[in-house]
This record gives C-alpha cells, sequence and structure tokens, in this order.
C-alpha cells in the first residue's frame, strides 16, 4: 500500500513519524559522536559514565509527574519544544566547538536537558498516537514506534561511526540540525487541538489551530490537479468579573475543501470562513444571592 493510497488518519502518521525518526537519529548522531569527541579528549571512560549519568537522572525524576503534564498540555507543542531544545543543545556545542571553547562539563549540561526534553517529548508522541490513527491501524502504529526507537539505535551509532573521520563533529552536528527542520516541519500536519491557558481564576485564554494540506486529482477526459494549504487560528477569553456575570469573545476560522470543477474547467478552491464573537452570561442576581445563602 503506498502512501498515496493509505487512509488520511495513518497518512499523516506516517508523515510524522518519518520526520520524528529523522531527528531522533540525527540527535542519536550527535550523542555518538560527542561521545567519540569526549573519548579523544580524556581518553578516559569517567566522563563517559558521567554523560550518561547526568541524561538518565532528570528523566528518573520527571517520570514521577510527566504523564500528568503530557495529558494536561497540548501534545503538538510539547513534541515541537522537545525538537527546539534538542536543536538549541546542538547549536550550542557548534558555537562552542567552532569558539574552542567546548568542555566534558558542557556535554552533562546539554545531556540532562535532551534527556529530560526527549523524555517529555517521547511521551507526548506516544500519547499522540491514538489522535492521529483509527484503533484498526494500533498495532501497525505500535510496530513503527518499535522501529524508530530501536531503529534508529542501530542506524544512528553506525552512521555517525562512518561520517565522523569524513565530516568531524562539525558535520554530524549540522546534520543534526537538518533533521530538526525536518521534524519540525512535519508536525505542522499534526491538527493541533485548543489549549486553555487560566491567566487568573476569572481569566481564561483560549489559543488554538490547524493547518490543512489537501491535494487532489480529477480524471474526467483531462486531468485536474489541485493543492491547497491553510492555517485556522482559534482564539477565546473568558472574564468574570463577578461568579454570576460571564465576558465572552472568540474569533476562528474554518477550511473546507471543495472537490469537482467549476464551468471553465478548473478546480473548486476551498471555503474559509471567519466567525467572531462577544457575548455575556449571566446568571440572575436573586439566584446568585440565594446559592450564596445557601453556602
Amino acid at each position: 500500500m503506498t502512501l498515496e493510497q493509505q487512509p488520511k488518519s495513518l497518512r499523516t502518521f506516517t508523515v510524522i513519524w518519518l520526520g520524528q525518526t529523522a531527528s531522533l537519529i540525527g540527535s542519536n548522531m550527535t550523542s555518538f559522536a560527542l561521545t567519540i569527541w569526549a573519548w579523544q579528549q580524556t581518553g578516559e571512560a569517567t566522563p563517559l559514565s558521567l554523560i550518561a549519568f547526568f541524561t538518565e537522572v532528570p528523566i528518573l525524576i520527571a517520570s514521577i509527574f510527566a504523564g500528568v503534564l503530557v495529558d494536561r498540555y497540548n501534545r503538538k507543542f510539547i513534541m515541537i519544544g522537545g525538537d527546539t531544545v534538542a536543536a538549541l543543545s546542538t547549536v550550542i556545542v557548534l558555537i562552542l566547538f567552532f569558539t574552542n571553547q567546548l568542555a566534558i562539563w558542557h556535554l552533562y549540561i546539554i545531556g540532562a536537558a535532551n534527556g529530560l526534553f526527549g523524555y517529555f517529548h517521547g511521551l507526548a508522541f506516544s500519547a499522540s498516537q491514538a489522535l492521529l490513527v483509527s484503533q484498526q491501524h494500533y498495532v501497525r502504529v505500535g510496530a513503527m514506534g518499535s522501529i524508530r526507537t530501536f531503529g534508529s539505535g542501530v542506524i544512528a551509532p553506525a552512521l555517525a561511526g562512518v561520517l565522523y573521520p569524513l565530516v568531524g563533529l562539525i558535520g554530524i552536528l549540522l546534520i543534526d540540525i537538518a533533521t530538526f527542520a525536518i521534524a519540525v516541519s512535519t508536525l505542522w500536519i499534526f491538527p493541533a487541538r485548543s489549549t486553555l491557558v487560566e491567566l487568573q481564576n476569572n481569566l481564561k485564554l483560549l489559543i488554538g489551530g490547524r493547518f490543512d494540506s489537501v491535494s487532489s486529482k480529477e480524471n474526467f477526459g483531462d486531468e485536474v490537479t489541485s493543492d491547497n494549504q491553510a492555517f485556522s487560528p482559534r482564539v477565546g477569553i473568558v472574564y468574570q468579573p463577578i461568579p454570576a456575570v460571564s465576558l465572552y469573545a472568540s474569533y476562528s476560522q474554518s477550511f473546507t475543501p471543495q472537490f469537482g470543477r467549476s464551468a471553465d474547467n478548473s478546480a473548486f478552491k476551498p471555503e474559509r470562513g471567519t466567525q467572531s464573537t462577544s457575548c455575556t452570561n449571566s446568571v440572575s442576581m436573586k439566584k446568585y444571592r440565594s446559592k450564596k445563602k445557601e453556602q
């Protein structure tokens, strides 16, 4: 079954999976290359053990509460955050290496940051699978997850070992940055859920959006193709000056693909809609006072 023939949900997951697999391979290549560099600098095994120690300890601590945070906040942005931290750490290592200031203790800090945010990233990716595919594909998705985890653990050291003598540490770091760009770009097709931010007890902000990409091909005598992409934001705010009154305002856009042809034989363009709302909801003050007395 080709990618174009797969169900939409599985196709979306496959694209995201490819991007995240590439990013994981790049990160593991960097870790392996830095291990080689640390050994070349010290010739001792202790720094290598400490790098592994500082990478795993934050994961052990975060495992106590990480699941709650991943369930509470937008998983797409958690994944982007994990990829971004990994990319920033790679850029920092690159700058330090260029300026001849890279030291072993830098790797301890970077390992701790990558281990912590990488753990959150992995949890968010695993939890998102149920949102992207139907239940009939769970077994296939589980197998793809194993390929991503264990396959990258085999492929990355092999690639880094072959490329390190040719391109050095700088080349490996640049490859890692490139895989980060691939991973983040594929995540934008992930339909994001809205995120509710509680600024104060009586002030809440709703932020969300989704990116849609639709391609169609029709053959009725002659072939007509169309490609459409759009980002649809959603913003809302609720303010309660008193418990009996709620002030609400929102703004959102929609994207609906259209299939077929117009009179001039061109493909229909997708429909775009805009909705803005502002209203006041209030409970009668008499009813509100009676509730206060009951309390």
